[in-house]
């Protein structure tokens, strides 16, 4: 609603879920997650866990 109507935005992520299911591979284990925070892990561990719907085990705080 921001832009003007002649700006066009385009979103790679379904072409590429569309591309990567047509090669047919089903997974044999769900895949390895890993988490990288630049701030407070505890207060990141809580909040994403309940936005993602599932535990996270692998976070690693970082320094930039």
């Amino acid at each position: 609603s921001v832009l003007p109507d002649d700006v066009i935005l385009a979103d790679a992520a379904d072409a590429v879920a569309v591309e990567v299911a047509g090669f047919g591979v089903q997974p044999s284990q769900p895949p390895a997650r890993r988490y990288y925070v630049t701030d407070v892990p505890s207060g990141f561990k809580d909040v994403a866990e309940r936005f993602l719907g599932h535990s996270i085990d692998a976070l690693v705080e970082v320094d930039l």
